[in-house]
């Protein structure tokens, strides 16, 4: 083969350095790889409004898909809660750090109803500032897709010091 030949001089030519080559002559038997499969995106619940009525120390919120009286269960505390989150003495990061942990494992585990309790700011100068933060965030982006409702909880609960939080069942 053209291998034996002198390696080293400039004679050599790239069929030497190659040997025996033929030529392919059905193309078609030449494929691409196929495209990798596109998964589609997760699906996301579609936005929805957020009904909001406020009374005293009291608040309840539910989406508009979501009946008064399934509302009505919830602050009555006939729906009771499967897990509790206490924020008592937590920093505003710290708490929305817990309460965003305590909903994904919430909609993982399949919990359907949580117990959040955040006081009601007797010990701060500026009042009940976890109790305004929490419900900002279960009303915004990511937490309101998955919501359902919240409320006041009844007082054997934690009344204005807590709020029960009704999450929608995943869909897979």
């Amino acid at each position: 083969m053209g291998r034996e030949k002198d390696r080293d001089g400039p004679s050599e030519s790239f069929a030497d350095a190659v040997g025996d080559v033929r030529r392919i002559e059905d193309r078609d038997r030449l494929h691409p790889p196929p495209e990798p499969e596109r998964r589609a995106p997760p699906r996301q619940a579609p936005d929805r409004r957020l009904l909001v009525e406020r009374s005293d120390a009291a608040v309840e919120v539910r989406a508009e898909d979501v009946p008064r009286a399934t509302l009505a269960d919830l602050r009555a505390g006939r729906i009771p809660p499967e897990r509790e989150l206490d924020l008592h003495g937590r920093s505003l990061a710290a708490a929305r750090h817990a309460l965003d942990e305590a909903l994904e494992s919430a909609l993982r585990d399949e919990i359907r109803c949580l117990l959040v309790i955040h006081g009601r700011g007797q010990r701060s100068a500026d009042g009940p500032v976890l109790k305004g933060a929490v419900e900002g965030w279960l009303q915004a982006p990511p937490h309101a897709a998955h919501l359902q409702a919240f409320a006041t909880a009844p007082r054997r609960l934690g009344g204005a010091g807590a709020s029960l939080v009704l999450l929608r069942r995943r869909r897979v």
